[in-house]
This record gives C-alpha cells, sequence and structure tokens, in this order.
C-alpha cells in the first residue's frame, strides 16, 4: 500500500518530513537516512474502460550531497492493467515503433551513478541497454 503527500520543489527532503514518515512508517525504519534524491514529472494516463493506468516519467534527475545526473532525453513508459500488459494498446504501438521492454527501477539507476562504495556489476547491462535504446530510439523507454 502506497501513502503519498505532495512535496513542493524546494522540499528539503528526509527531514522535513518526519512527521509524515513516524505516522506511515513501522517502528524499526525511523532511523533511515537520505541517500539518494529522484526527482521526475509524471504523466498519468487511464483507461477505466480497460482497467488499464500508463505513467510516462520525464526530466528523470537523481542526486547526491555532492553529485547529479540527469536523464533529461530519456521518457519511461510503464503500462498498469488489470490484465497482460502486452495486450495494451500503447504497448502494441511501441511494438510497431520498435520500443523494446526494458525492467529497471529509477533508484537502481542513480545510485549505480551516484552511489560510492556500491557494488554496480548487476546495473552496467542494464545501463548499457537503456544508453543502446536511448541513442536508437527518440530517447522512449517501455518498463516491463
Amino acid at each position: 500500500m502506497k501513502k503519498r503527500i505532495a512535496i513542493g520543489e524546494r522540499d528539503g527532503g528526509l527531514s522535513e518530513n518526519r512527521l509524515f514518515l513516524a505516522e506511515n512508517l513501522p517502528p524499526s525504519l525511523h532511523d533511515l537516512e537520505e541517500k539518494l534524491i529522484i526527482c521526475y514529472r509524471r504523466i498519468m494516463l487511464v483507461n477505466k474502460a480497460r482497467c488499464e493506468r500508463i505513467t510516462i516519467d520525464i526530466d528523470l534527475n537523481c542526486s547526491v550531497p555532492d553529485r547529479a545526473t540527469r536523464y533529461g532525453q530519456m521518457a519511461i513508459i510503464e503500462i498498469k492493467t488489470a490484465g497482460k500488459p502486452d495486450s495494451s494498446v500503447i504497448a502494441s504501438v511501441l511494438s510497431d515503433l520498435g520500443i523494446k521492454k526494458l525492467s529497471f527501477s529509477k533508484y537502481c539507476l542513480g545510485i549505480s551513478e551516484l552511489g560510492r562504495g556500491v557494488k554496480t556489476n548487476l546495473m552496467k547491462i542494464k545501463k548499457r541497454e537503456i544508453m543502446k535504446s536511448l541513442n536508437r530510439q527518440n530517447r522512449l523507454l517501455l518498463r516491463g
């Protein structure tokens, strides 16, 4: 179950949201530390008749206190349906355009770029696929 609150652009991160966290996290998780900030803009499309939701994330930025990386030319499309995602109309259109599925986490992508002392071997292959896809596919990714 997700619980969300609106956060303004100048929000100070975890430290200013302790009350929300205290109310919604189990006690064992109260000592969390901010390690990576992930920001993006999201467009959500809903088709109630087909029980389908599509999110398009753009302007992905990941940062740690002393460094940042930006994926400004990338759009991440995720299809959520009650049935199989491949049966979605947009999945069919994207497939016709030659845009293939690629499963990855925005967090893992950001931490592999910016994290110090983090093993990134498993993410290297994903990053290579992402970069190849971005160079070939007009910067669209379909997250499976």
